[in-house]
């Protein structure tokens, strides 16, 4: 059902002609292939989504009604039982379908090739300058099928469908760099100025058919019925850019450093084109002041400080496709001379998204060596933020207008730590630890949301709260007398506007909505390794944890529902309201219960602990490699994802950060063996 197979080459040239003059070429390449599944959405051909929607009382093989017994072929191999009337019955859920034998007839397969190319020259002269330009050629291609078979599963009624698809891109980067420095008695100075061009560009095709007589026969001109029609699309896109920078140094003890760059973008108006970026920074050895030098238990420590800006030019729509020309309107004809207006309207005046990031910390090693490590904390902003504005209808050309009208501010702290806990001559223990916290904050809206907020699946973004805030109805528990699930609702004065008191309510249809007290955002996250030797041996366990925060588990919620026939339930089910007076918080089962919908009644505690990695290792001693006439060889064996602890059994929040789940792969737990061999 799944398959991958890649070939790779690198290959790497360098040459010093003479005393001034080098020169070099990297060229690398990779080509493969992939068989795979589809690992999202709610599709009966998504394995991970099928197999935990499914009843478990329903059988992979067709059986006896009678006897129970599975049913064979004429050659003797067991029937699949696809949930049709003319075998055990239709299935309420997913007829038609069985993944043990749809999974066979059905390809999913991808034929990726990627190279590099990047030659560079290099001349030194005066002897503190250095020139060195370079040239990165890149090509990327992609060719795809997706076939779903015309026998069983989601494309029967239309006899099965095919998806070909082809993508292509090509960039290339140009830069020279000028670079001079220069020392003298306690000073160092090195400086740098460079220009670069970016080009890049990208062809598409694609096109779906239908009605395929013969299974599988993949090919497009196989299908009868043109279900979407060839298209294609070309985007191109280039950026120039200018920059310079200097570093200074006094003694080692006081560093300073500083850079500007300007960028000019072809996805903007020739107006708004040009992006200016600048950027220092500060470090204080404060160790070797004479104030500090007779503190024996501080080796080091450097105070530092820096302020960064940089631009972003990615523009996406809704879907997360990329955008390049939104300054101007393009209106889409098809092949009988009819023009479709655009989809939203051209805004001349769209300009780069700009971050701002302000760090200041310290850096440290302590105890003769022994304690490592770094306090950092970071205030960054984003504004110019690019946002969709509804604009009114009867404009006529496009439902929204892309602006920068966005803001939004991080902060946090981040710390980690290195201790040589022992150090002896046939035994180390080293821990090395990380944690780092940081809030979200939305700091300005377009001024037609700042009022009502934006409204997106679970969230609201408004001023003030987070991006990451969830956005849902407050579940309130379930009702002893009829088993239906409770929801808050709002008692609205005259003017519809909250009066502060509330009431409880059977239909979700009725719920208010409210920040449920929720985040996807956890108190603090990190991770821990402990790195262990014994003579030749080593061994190290390395932790991730997350501590606090939220999410949304919607695969939970599909199989806790109120009742859907053929559908499978979660165990905790089994604690549902059965008779008047129960006390649960699962509601009663009932078929079309018209309860359904999103609460926080699934916004579960995102906190884990995860056994991450565990790897052991053997070295075999020096002399004993020189006997066998190699320089070293190194003997491993590693697991990977070897277990994790959530608040909740088989959920799992680290799926993502926003704090929804989806139908997708569950981490695997991998188990390798491997050495390393050095000639």
């Amino acid at each position: 059902f799944s398959g991958y197979k890649r070939y790779t080459f690198r290959a790497s040239v360098d040459v010093k002609a003479t005393k001034y003059l080098k020169a070099g070429i990297n060229i690398d390449g990779a080509s493969d292939r992939r068989d795979g599944l589809f690992a999202g959405g709610t599709a009966t051909s998504n394995p991970f989504y099928y197999s935990r929607q499914m009843g478990p009382i329903y059988p992979v093989y067709e059986r006896n009604l009678t006897t129970g017994a599975i049913i064979k072929d004429a050659n003797g191999n067991p029937v699949l039982d696809f949930g049709t009337t003319a075998q055990m019955g239709s299935r309420p859920y997913a007829a038609n379908s069985n993944l043990v034998g749809t999974l066979a007839l059905d390809k999913r397969q991808q034929k990726r090739l990627n190279g590099n190319f990047n030659p560079y020259v290099e001349v030194s002269f005066l002897k503190d300058f250095t020139f060195r330009t370079t040239l990165g050629l890149n090509y990327f291609a992609v060719d795809a099928l997706t076939y779903q078979n015309n026998q069983y599963g989601d494309a029967a009624n239309v006899q099965g469908r095919a998806t070909v698809s082809s993508d292509y891109q090509f960039s290339l980067t140009a830069n020279q760099i000028l670079k001079w420095g220069k020392s003298f008695k306690k000073h160092n100075v090195s400086a740098l100025a460079g220009h670069e061009n970016y080009k890049y560009k990208s062809n598409s095709l694609s096109a779906t058919k239908t009605g395929f007589a013969y299974p599988g026969q993949t090919a497009l001109d196989n299908g009868t019925v043109v279900e979407s029609p060839p298209s294609s699309s070309e985007d191109i896109a280039t950026m120039e850019s200018y920059f310079a920078g200097v570093n200074y140094s006094y003694d080692e003890k006081y560093l300073v450093s500083a850079s500007l760059r300007t960028d000019g973008s072809s996805k903007f108006a020739s107006h708004v084109r040009w992006g200016s970026f600048y950027s220092f920074g500060l470090g204080w050895r404060i160790s070797q002041e004479s104030f500090l030098k007779n503190v024996n238990w501080i080796d080091d420590m450097k105070i530092k400080l820096s302020y960064g800006e940089s631009g972003n030019e990615e523009i996406y729509d809704e879907g997360g496709n990329k955008l390049f020309y939104q300054y101007k309107d393009y209106y889409y004809a098809d092949g009988l001379g009819n023009f479709a207006p655009p989809s939203r309207l051209a805004n001349p005046n769209l300009k780069w998204e700009k971050n701002v990031a302000l760090n200041y910390g310290v850096e440290f090693t302590l105890f003769k060596r022994r304690l490592q490590g770094t306090i950092e904390l970071y205030d960054r902003r984003s504004s110019d933020l690019i946002f969709g504005r509804p604009v009114d209808p009867s404009i006529g050309a496009g439902s929204s207008i892309l602006e920068n009208i966005g803001q939004i501010k991080n902060t946090g702290i981040e710390i980690q730590l290195g201790y040589n806990v022992v150090k002896r001559k046939n035994f180390d223990w080293r821990v090395d630890f990380n944690i780092s916290s940081f809030k979200n904050t939305i700091t300005k809206l377009p001024p037609g949301q700042r009022e009502k907020g934006i409204i997106s699946g679970t969230r609201k973004l408004m001023e003030g709260k987070s991006v990451y805030d969830f956005w849902l109805r407050e579940f309130a528990g379930v009702s002893a007398a009829t088993g239906k699930a409770l929801y808050y609702k709002d008692i609205l004065d005259n003017n519809g506007k909250p009066t502060g008191n509330r009431v409880l309510t059977d239909d979700i249809t009725l719920a208010s909505y409210y920040y449920v007290g929720g985040s996807a955002i956890p108190k603090f996250m990190g991770g821990i390794t402990n790195s262990f030797r014994y003579k030749n041996f080593d061994l190290s366990f390395l932790f991730t944890y997350s501590y606090g925060g939220r999410f949304y588990d919607g695969n939970y919620s599909s199989i806790m529902h109120y009742g859907s026939a053929g559908t499978a339930l979660h165990v905790d089910a089994k604690n549902r309201w059965q008779k008047p007076g129960d006390i649960t918080n699962v509601p009663r089962l009932q078929n079309a219960s018209g309860q359904e919908g999103a609460s926080s009644r699934f916004l579960l505690d995102a906190s884990y602990l995860n056994i991450k990695n565990i790897t052991l290792s053997y070295s075999l001693p020096s002399n004993v490699a020189k006997k066998v006439h190699l320089n070293g060889a190194q003997f491993f064996v590693n697991i990977d994802n070897a277990y994790i602890f959530t608040a909740k059994k088989g959920s799992d929040p680290q799926q993502s950060f926003s704090g929804v789940t989806g139908a997708s792969y569950p981490p695997f737990r991998t188990f390798t063996l491997g050495a390393t061999i050095k000639l």
